[in-house]
């Protein structure tokens, strides 16, 4: 793009196309998801061949856009006609371009927020908000059920494409990273904990994990405690190492050590998304949204419950699968991703369920068998609908532990 054209004309005389609706350049999740969705489209034959591709993004503080092109530069490349940019005013013609010009743009996204509505979303699924500091001043946003129809077509990608692994090029630990895991990398655990409520995901008291990091720990795995979230103090006498506070944190490094994981834990974090494409043994807790289940048929899940304040009840899975869906919408409640404390409560994973979890997951990795009936009958729930595509389970140990909860009832 050096030649001195103008974006939108640049666009047209290179026969290029954008990737579009990829608001989040500082989420993890978002970035690979999206990123990943496009892959698949193309893989998969959705997008016309011939044309070349630009994800565009601005500067962010945490440059995860710059990170994913550097350690995939095969993928990520102009011989390969596709790119990721990263400019702050090619950034705003981007938009200006997905709002004016949708038939150049691939809609790749997977949140609520759209600069362009997607081909076949009713403006009835849909609002106007105005959202000020922002690159544009007017989003649309789409309903939770449009949405998950957005989220729903990237797990039916995955799963028409699932020896299609573009992650796998991701290259190996650097000789620093390999120092830091004191030369053990072949066992490596990696365990996230989010230390506040915020969006999908509920806070984690770190005492809970102590059972399952002793039980790494005798186990032989090197444990690495990941996220940019603050190190508990609780966790040093365990032999966890301590990579939020040293010189190597980055995401770049990030990605070095996702794909090298034996094993990972993630407390309701985006960055799961490479450890499930990725198909690494993994168990993804304390999320309280239990309609979105990663796709791997390594991957095991240990959700939040909720507990009505009114009564004391716990409500059943499938109400519970249920509840988002028809939960007030953003243009309603604004952020409504968040756990609605004022009128539940919450039930958090317990020591032992993690536990069982962590062991459950590992064992898959290394001697995968089948879902037992009760995980069957907690995917039948919603078999037709967010759980069509996925290969992952729920906590066998969960299921156990509340059998009057996997049933079809629904009384809010």
């Amino acid at each position: 793009m050096s030649s001195g054209l103008p974006f939108y004309d640049y666009l047209l005389s290179t026969n290029s196309h954008l990737l579009g609706n990829m608001l989040f350049q500082d989420s993890p999740g978002h970035m690979i998801q999206e990123l990943d969705n496009f892959l698949r489209m193309r893989h998969l034959g959705e997008v016309d061949p011939r044309c070349n591709y630009l994800a565009v993004f601005p500067q962010g503080p945490t440059k995860i856009p710059n990170y994913i092109a550097a350690a995939l530069p095969g993928i990520f490349s102009k011989d390969n006609r596709l790119q990721i940019v990263v400019d702050d005013n090619l950034f705003k013609l981007s938009c200006d371009i997905q709002a004016m010009r949708p038939d150049l743009t691939v809609d790749v996204g997977v949140s609520h927020f759209k600069i362009s509505l997607p081909e076949g979303v009713a403006k009835t699924s849909a609002r106007l908000m105005h959202l000020p500091g922002a690159v544009r001043s007017l989003y649309w946003v789409l309903a939770h059920e449009a949405i998950n129809d957005c989220i729903l077509e990237h797990s039916r990608r995955w799963a028409k494409s699932r020896d299609f692994r573009p992650w796998q090029a991701i290259g190996g630990l650097t000789p620093e990273l390999m120092n830091f895991l004191g030369g053990k990398p072949e066992k490596l655990a990696l365990i996230h904990i989010s230390d506040k409520t915020q969006n999908a995901r509920v806070k984690t008291e770190p005492e809970s994990l102590i059972p399952t990091l002793e039980y790494l720990r005798d186990n032989g795995f090197t444990v690495v405690k990941m996220g940019w979230e603050n190190f508990p103090e609780c966790w040093k006498r365990y032999g966890v190492l301590n990579y939020r506070e040293s010189r190597l944190l980055s995401y770049g490094n990030d990605l070095l050590l996702l794909k090298a994981a034996s094993f990972a834990m993630f407390n309701g974090s985006g960055a799961d998304f490479l450890s499930n494409l990725l198909e690494t043994p993994m168990v993804s807790y304390g999320g309280w949204i239990m309609n979105n289940m990663r796709t791997s048929p390594n991957c095991v899940h240990l959700p939040s419950l909720m507990v009505r304040k009114d009564t004391g009840r716990a409500l059943t899975f499938v109400e519970q699968l249920r509840f988002f869906d028809r939960n007030l919408q953003y243009w309603e409640k604004g952020n409504c991703l968040n756990f609605p404390d004022d009128q539940y409560d919450v039930l958090q994973p317990t020591p032992e369920l993690l536990l069982a979890a962590a062991i459950e997951a590992i064992t898959l990795g290394t001697n995968w068998t089948p879902r037992t009936p009760e995980q069957t009958r907690f995917i039948e729930l919603d078999k037709r609908r967010h759980f069509a595509y996925t290969e992952s389970r729920a906590c066998q140990k969960l299921l156990e532990k509340y059998p009057d909860s996997i049933a079809t009832g629904f009384c809010v």
